[in-house]
């Protein structure tokens, strides 16, 4: 009969608790806000502010404290900043400040406050990715000092040498992150610490993009690369067999907007990245959907207590900070009557947490995972280049194309970047392997062989520069680019067949009639000898 009260008194608590939270959505969405700045705002120096706003909805009172950051003002950006800095520690977010040199600073994303110390969403560390999350939004603070706030899931695929096609690619669930899930899989980075924490499965050792190991779980983390797990169950483990020592092998991230078949938002935009959530507001518009950004919990969803955010303000203004009582719904209506454009929710309850200019204005009751830190005196950080991570895209993109080849010979924009670089050294004849490999691999770049047809005119190898420009016609034959080279090279004085530079250069005024190729091909024709 006791346990049969103790379930009655459960059920009756649960109905009451859904009653009362359930009721709090619809409090935001009819209850009057007001908003009353209390006081000055104190300055920080340029661009960077602190208020206080005594806030009302309807009976309800509650405080409002934000700093605000003017991300046009020269020298100011954002930072995050890791526990210890790696994932999977805690500090104060005193110590988090203090670590970026940071002005004023707030808390961030959700983690595993009572276990592993893991966090939840995804982190972007000075250019660099150190975790992903599927849950939530993610705020993108970019090199412009623009603000993206998207609900993103993050798709982490590899590559064994060279190849991705799907016998030779592979997976992974996640970024910098252990899974209880007997078939997960992840990848390792030293952002994670010195070994990965795992406790079952297989791993393999990356270094400089090539396999040197096959470990068992907690591995070592390699400085200049990365560790693949694979857990030990089936689906896993098939994945695993895939590799062997001494294979090549690169992985990439992409963050899909809204679902893993959304479009891609490159993270490489991205100087800094923190994901939270739930959004709050979009485009000036309340839009708070906990369980459709996978947030469930009913702390987060529901319950009023106190929170912390940060939005964006029109002008490249940052509003970040917290608020001492109020529902996500709440908090949303709040910020919309503060004007901002898009706004999300960080962690709250005892993570809540605002340092400003050396002291606290509310302190956690916690240690923290990471924190959001407003930094004066340093330049966004550029995209950075890591072993492995897609590494010869990336290596091409910091023009170090050699390095590029030597991680993917059949990289196409290595050889045709490094084929330009020769050229403009006037290494003519290394120039010329790499832009007809370039143009072997990709036929679709023009570019490539036209530049080729050019160089081997410039040397006066006609008979080459004309079997360059007739495979341009053959791919592109509703361009005048190949026609115009070709007529050139027939018109040469080591040629002289005029007839065909005459078919060729009006071919390309045809195709080109008030184009600047049309033009140079009009002007050849002109100075052609009459015959």
């Amino acid at each position: 009969m006791k346990r049969h009260n103790r379930w009655l008194k459960r059920i009756a608590v649960f109905i009451l608790m859904t009653w009362l939270l359930g009721g709090l959505q619809g409090e935001a969405a009819t209850a009057t806000v007001t908003v009353t700045q209390k006081g000055a705002a104190v300055s920080g120096g340029p661009g960077v502010s602190y208020r206080q706003y005594d806030i009302k909805i309807g009976s309800k009172k509650t405080l409002l404290k934000a700093v605000s950051v003017d991300l046009k003002t020269p020298g100011l950006r954002l930072a995050v900043a890791l526990g210890g800095g790696q994932v999977g520690k805690t500090a104060s977010l005193e110590a988090l400040a203090r670590s970026k040199n940071g002005i004023a600073a707030v808390n961030g994303t959700y983690f595993n406050s009572y276990s592993d110390f893991q966090p939840q969403g995804n982190l972007l560390v000075e250019g660099i990715p150190v975790h992903t999350g599927n849950t939530g939004t993610t705020a993108l603070f970019t090199r412009t000092g623009e603000l993206l706030m998207e609900r993103l899931q993050s798709e982490v695929t590899g590559s064994i040498n060279g190849s991705w096609d799907y016998r030779n690619n592979w997976y992974a669930w996640g970024l910098n992150h252990v899974y209880a899930e007997a078939d997960a899989s992840a990848v390792f980075t030293p952002a994670r610490g010195l070994r990965t924490g795992t406790r079952s499965g297989k791993e393999v050792i990356v270094r400089q993009g090539r396999v040197v190991a096959i470990s068992g779980p907690n591995s070592q983390i390699p400085a200049d690369g990365f560790v693949i797990h694979f857990g030990p169950g089936p689906k896993a483990q098939a994945q695993f067999s895939k590799f062997r020592a001494g294979d090549r092998v690169q992985w990439r991230l992409n963050w899909h907007i809204g679902s893993k078949t959304g479009p891609v938002l490159d993270w490489r935009r991205g100087a800094v990245g923190l994901g939270a959530g739930p959004l709050l507001v979009k485009n000036g518009r309340v839009v708070v959907n906990p369980q459709a950004e996978g947030i469930t919990h009913w702390k987060q969803t529901q319950a009023a207590g106190p929170k912390s955010f940060v939005a964006i303000l029109p002008g490249k203004v940052v509003l970040m900070g917290n608020i001492s009582d109020a529902t996500v719904y709440q908090l949303a209506a709040v910020l919309q009557k503060l004007g901002v454009r898009d706004a999300m929710a960080l962690d709250g309850g005892a993570s809540t947490g605002l340092y400003w200019q050396g002291k606290y204005l509310t302190r956690p009751g916690r240690l923290l995972s990471n924190a959001l830190v407003v930094v004066r005196g340093s330049a966004w950080p550029a995209a950075q280049v890591k072993p492995g991570w897609e590494i010869a895209a990336d290596l091409v993109k910091a023009g170090k194309f050699e390095e590029a080849l030597q991680y993917d010979p059949q990289n196409p924009d290595a050889h045709y970047q490094l084929g330009l670089k020769l050229k403009a050294a006037e290494q003519m004849a290394e120039a010329a392997q790499h832009l007809q490999e370039a143009f072997r691999l990709n036929p679709r770049n023009e570019e490539a062989i036209n530049t080729l047809g050019w160089l081997y005119y410039s040397q006066r190898q006609y008979d080459l520069a004309i079997q360059a420009f007739q495979e341009e016609i053959r791919w592109f034959p509703q361009k005048a680019n190949g026609y115009y080279g070709l007529g050139l090279c027939y018109a040469a004085w080591d040629v002289k067949d005029y007839a065909a530079a005459r078919l060729n250069l009006n071919k390309a005024v045809a195709l080109d009639p008030g184009g600047t190729v049309g033009a140079k091909a009009r002007a050849a024709l002109a100075s052609l000898p009459q015959v």
